[in-house]
């Protein structure tokens, strides 16, 4: 699982949001690509700290089924189409935050508190969240 710092990379890779794209093709493609709001497509290679990727065999390694088991339970190559948010709103407390920050730590210093929020977010929370 790949993430990219889009503003460090900015001068070294076409970095492009996805739904942007549908300035490219006809409205009825934009349907397509608003699907994927958080989706980017990079162009070329992403060198140095813009990027970091950890395999998915070390991220349930370190326990990413206990925050997304939807998505680890089908595999790495399932897509995104298959994943949903659950309906059941988790409060979080202190123990859920240090075993997703030992996650993000995965990723580096640069990365480690982007990803820990990112999967924060795989979970509904409450809103004083």
């Amino acid at each position: 699982m790949s993430i990219i710092d889009t503003e460090k990379s900015r001068d070294t890779n076409a970095i492009f949001h996805v739904p942007s794209l549908h300035i490219m093709g006809s409205s009825s493609v934009y349907t397509e690509y608003s699907r994927y709001h958080w989706e980017y497509l990079a162009h070329g290679f992403i060198e140095g700290d813009a990027h970091m990727a950890v395999s998915f065999h070390t991220l349930v390694t370190l326990g990413l089924p206990e925050f997304w088991p939807g998505y680890c339970a089908l595999g790495p190559h399932s897509g995104w189409g298959a994943v949903r948010i659950p309906q059941k709103v988790v409060p979080l407390n202190a123990k859920p935050v240090r075993r997703l920050l030992l996650i993000g730590r995965a990723y580096g210093p640069h990365f480690q508190i982007p990803m820990t929020i990112a999967l924060m977010c795989l979970t509904r929370r409450s809103s004083d969240f």
